[in-house]
């Protein structure tokens, strides 16, 4: 898919999304709720371990914030594959919020400018490194473009992914700690 952009709700669809090659931009605030389902299909209430993946050669792109609203408990994973990218684009109205696993196997997630009380990310769940070439977490933007983790309890397991003693994970986007989410 090459500059494919997501209808405004998949609300029905509870497969999973795999992008090989392309940008598809997915946009589309839910707002402070617990939505259901919203751009990227169901979020819940039968979506368990949906599996979102960003491949080689392949780019996702949230075009405004708290795209899967905010106190839900979404049930999506996200894989980011060497070569992959997931940008979030500047944006307003809130954080895109992770619930589940993060996991960079050589992959770029990259943040954009963000709000005060929410940044550009929250990564509610733990992230797991893994590959066989380095991740990164970068900044993009330039105001309010961290990454919020959750209650200290964000735990990074790194494997060795480059197998030698350069860094298995760069990390240049502001980590900050928040104590309510």
């Amino acid at each position: 898919m090459y500059g494919w952009r997501c209808p405004s709700t998949l609300s029905g669809w509870f497969g999973g999304l795999t992008i090989n090659q392309g940008k598809v931009l997915a946009g589309g605030s839910l707002g402070f709720g617990d939505p259901v389902s919203g751009v990227l299909g169901q979020y819940k209430n039968g979506a368990s371990n949906r599996q979102m993946v960003v491949n080689q050669g392949g780019k996702l792109e949230f075009t405004t914030g708290n795209i899967f609203g905010q106190s839900g408990t979404t049930q999506l994973f996200f894989t980011i594959n060497g070569g992959g990218t997931l940008t979030s684009a500047n944006i307003s109205g809130g954080s895109n919020f992770f619930e589940q696993v993060l996991t960079l196997n050589g992959g770029t997630l990259i943040t954009g400018n963000g709000t005060s009380g929410g940044q550009s990310y929250r990564l509610n769940n733990n992230v797991t490194v893994g590959g066989d070439t380095a991740s990164s977490i970068i900044a993009g933007g330039s105001t309010y473009n961290g990454v919020l983790l959750r209650n200290s309890t964000t735990t990074f397991t790194v494997a060795d992914a480059t197998g030698n003693a350069n860094a298995d994970l760069i990390v240049s986007a502001t980590l900050l700690r928040t104590t309510a989410l």
